[in-house]
C-alpha cells in the first residue's frame, strides 16, 4: 500500500487531530467543550491510521488462511468489507 495520508499515529485534543510524531494539526473538528459525540468522533478519527493498519493486515492473514480451511460466507463478508472499508479509506470507491 502506498501511504497518501499523513503517517500515524494521531492523537485528539481539544478538537485537533494532530500527528504524534510532528506535533502537526491535521484537521480541526467543530467542538463545544465537552460534547462526548463530538469527543468519540475525534478519538475515532485519531485511530484512522492503526485501524487502516490493522484492517490491511486482516485482510492479508485472512486472505493466506483461505486454503487452509473452508471459507465460509462470513468470513468471505469479512474479507469484502475489509476490502471496501480499506479502498475508502484509500481514497477509492465507497
Amino acid at each position: 500500500m502506498t501511504t497518501r495520508h499523513t503517517p500515524g499515529p494521531y492523537y485528539f485534543k481539544d478538537g485537533m487531530i494532530v500527528s504524534e510524531d510532528t506535533g502537526e494539526t491535521l484537521a480541526i473538528l467543530p467542538y463545544h467543550g465537552d460534547e462526548p459525540e463530538q469527543i468519540a468522533t475525534g478519538i475515532l478519527l485519531a485511530a484512522a491510521p492503526e485501524l487502516l493498519e490493522a484492517a490491511t493486515f486482516a485482510i492479508r492473514v485472512l486472505l493466506q488462511s483461505e486454503g487452509h480451511r473452508i471459507q465460509d460466507d462470513y468470513t468471505e463478508r469479512t474479507i469484502n468489507d475489509l476490502h471496501r472499508a480499506i479502498l475508502k479509506a484509500e481514497g477509492g470507491a465507497e
